[in-house]
């Protein structure tokens, strides 16, 4: 949580310096492909495919010469994961089907490098982001059954929490991501710009067990992982 707070006070300090900076602004929207990554050992097998979802904000742009600059803004998110969990893997079991999508507000602190090319402008960007999770919808079938609930945000499951969580059609996470944002594009004359977005999560969604036993939550971690592409448009 420090380093969230630390972020927003970065942030804030950004958009007081805008004042009186050549501070330039993009709008940028564009579309994103996600996933969550597994690692450990778990009670059953799960496949992860990516899903699809949206992303829309504004960024400030502050240069810090000719060549670098500093790009940070609040964006509304939407990610998409999909899972089929396999209860038995070696044998005849049963198998739940879902998907899982949550709205998020992202703020990215990327250091961005541009150099001329033409009548534009290609550029570089790496750097940080925050999520914070607004909402979920958990929808799938459970052994052809469909089912339709929220996701359940918890940093730590009580044991009443585990319990719930044997009725396979509920799923918890972690309300909150943290990760790294790598993107490239290419700014035109008119100030349109194309780019291409990559994101690596570095937080364990996965919530903390607190209740140990026979039926507390398997040892795995759960990260997030995306691509995408956007459409922007600067302006002062």
């Amino acid at each position: 949580m420090k380093r969230i707070g630390v972020l927003f006070t970065i942030y804030y300090l950004i958009s007081v310096y805008s004042a009186v900076g050549q501070t330039t602004f993009k709008l940028r929207s564009g579309i994103n492909f996600n996933t969550l990554r597994e690692k450990g050992k778990s009670y059953y097998e799960s496949i992860y495919k990516s899903g699809t979802g949206f992303h829309i904000g504004t960024t400030a742009i502050i240069p810090l010469n000719k060549s670098f600059s500093i790009e940070s803004g609040p964006l509304l998110s939407l990610k998409t994961f999909k899972v089929q969990e396999i209860i038995n893997p070696f044998g005849p079991g049963s198998s739940v089907n879902r998907t899982i999508q949550i709205w998020y507000i992202e703020v990215p602190l990327n250091l961005v490098y541009r150099r001329k090319y033409q009548k534009g402008e290609y550029y570089i960007s790496i750097g940080p982001y925050v999520a914070f999770g607004l909402t979920g919808n958990n929808k799938g079938s459970f052994d052809d059954q469909d089912f339709e609930n929220n996701v359940v945000f918890r940093n730590e499951l009580s044991g009443r929490d585990i319990y719930v969580q044997l009725d396979k059609t509920k799923k918890f996470l972690k309300r909150n991501d943290i990760g790294f944002n790598l993107a490239a594009g290419y700014e035109f004359s008119n100030k349109i710009s194309l780019q291409l977005n990559g994101q690596l999560g570095f937080f364990n969604l996965q919530p903390n067990a607190k209740w140990n036993s026979e039926f507390s939550t398997p040892d795995i971690t759960l990260k997030s992982a995306g691509f995408g592409a956007s459409l922007g448009y600067r302006f002062k």
